[in-house]
């Protein structure tokens, strides 16, 4: 993939996006502890796909946490915590701009005990939508391992569209293949895409 260099973004979204039982809210520094075990209960299935699981430890979060608030104040980078009714953090969520002026990248993983439900299918088409709410955003990406079918199955569900030719990852998977397969949806499709109907059913 061509290099890129991240773009602020004018406005900022929401900092809680919430939605069926669930609620995407802004990452702070004080959820260092929560952040820390939601990715130590769920380390058996980061580390395949996320090169930073490996090794992570309680510093790891806090350093996370800390970026997070400076990326969001530069508008280079949105990044929530995924959240039940009881308050259990359950995954982590971002927009980023890394990808180029007028596009924004969703990146996602949810915690062990809490996939397969559909979860991270609907934070990604509230995130889509949040994204498309911010008048400067035209496209939305979603990237994973070529091997990373669970991951896979996200943009599928939303009406995204494949590049179909997959290109070198910046940081490959411990355990995947190393090549990215991108994903994209525009302004102009996301209305009548499966993403939007989606969360029209759950509203």
């Amino acid at each position: 993939m061509t290099e890129t260099v991240a773009w602020a973004v004018p406005e900022a979204p929401a900092e809680q996006l919430a939605f069926d039982s669930l609620l995407l809210r802004r990452w702070t520094r004080d959820d260092a502890a929560a952040h820390f075990d939601a990715v130590n209960q769920s380390l058996d299935e980061l580390t395949p796909w996320m090169p930073w699981a490996v090794g992570y430890t309680f510093e790891g979060s806090e350093t996370y946490l800390a970026d997070c608030e400076e990326q969001w104040a530069a508008r280079t980078a949105f990044s929530y915590a995924l959240q039940e009714a009881s308050g259990l953090v359950i995954g982590s969520f971002s927009l980023m701009s890394r990808i180029g002026e007028g596009a924004l990248e969703i990146g996602y993983w949810v915690r062990t005990g809490r996939t397969g439900r559909g979860y991270a299918t609907l934070a990604s088409a509230v995130l889509t939508e949040a994204a498309f709410g911010l008048a400067e955003v035209d496209l939305v990406v979603i990237a994973h391992d070529t091997a990373n079918l669970s991951s896979r199955r996200i943009p599928e569900k939303l009406g995204y569209a494949s590049a179909e030719t997959p290109v070198p990852a910046d940081l490959p998977a411990p355990q995947g293949t190393g090549m990215h397969l991108f994903w994209a949806m525009t302004r102009q499709d996301w209305p009548s895409s499966p993403g939007a109907v989606l969360l029209e059913d759950v509203r």
